[in-house]
């Protein structure tokens, strides 16, 4: 079945990166389409008491516990607006908002749209998956880490633990679709506690691995 999305142009913005650990990414591997629910547009208007900068998005009440020893259960969650496309699963133990275009135009953010999600044990510890069209990034010593994941994502990590600010610096930022379309980015950003961090680790980076972004088109 078509989804009825809304489509944005967004002009008069002028991409750039400047990091310090530099490095240039590299073209993402076409990915499969997605098979579960996903909030547009259209649908995310319905949801009662939705406010603009505001409200978190229920999960889906059908959903089954997971067995006890067996995998954990997980939560899809899409949001997809005009060829922008962030998709992303999460353990019962972690909470989500998504943040539309609408959304973040209330807010001063670099980001256009968003998923924000966090542990339900650290709600202060929030990352941020979303889609920027214009981004800047510098700092004294930054880790960098190029970074391919199980679901053939690419892309590079960026991470400095600033222990006299007791935070994890982190940014993540995904490879653009080899379509010649370079209008804009894909990126996770987080700033953490440090003990947060320590204890959410592992999680996070199964998360990591869930992630899918790019235009419709590449899927």
């Amino acid at each position: 079945m078509k989804k009825k999305t809304a489509v944005f142009t967004a002009t008069g913005f002028l991409l750039f990166l400047s990091a310090c650990a530099g490095g240039e990414a590299e073209g993402a591997k076409a990915l499969p389409g997605p098979q579960e629910s996903v909030y547009t547009e259209e649908n995310m208007e319905t949801e009662a008491g939705q406010k603009a900068g505001a409200g978190a998005i229920p999960k889906e009440e059908t959903k089954e516990p997971a067995d006890k020893g067996g995998e954990p259960e997980t939560t899809p969650v899409i949001y997809e607006s005009g060829d922008r496309y962030l998709e992303i699963s999460l353990p019962d133990t972690w909470e989500y908002r998504i943040k539309t275009v609408e959304d973040m135009e209330q807010e001063d953010d670099l980001m256009i749209c968003a998923i924000d999600f966090w542990p339900e044990a650290y709600p202060e510890a929030v990352f941020k998956l979303g889609y920027c069209e214009m981004f800047g990034m510098c700092g004294t010593g930054v880790t960098t880490e190029r970074m391919e994941l199980s679901n053939g994502m690419t892309g590079y990590k960026y991470y400095e633990r600033m222990e006299a600010e007791n935070t994890l610096w982190l940014t993540i930022i995904f490879d653009q679709p080899d379509d010649g379309q370079k209008n804009g980015l894909y990126a996770i950003m987080a700033s953490p506690e440090l003990s947060a961090w320590e204890q959410t680790e592992p999680e996070f980076e199964e998360i990591l691995d869930s992630v899918r972004v790019g235009p419709q088109t590449e899927r």
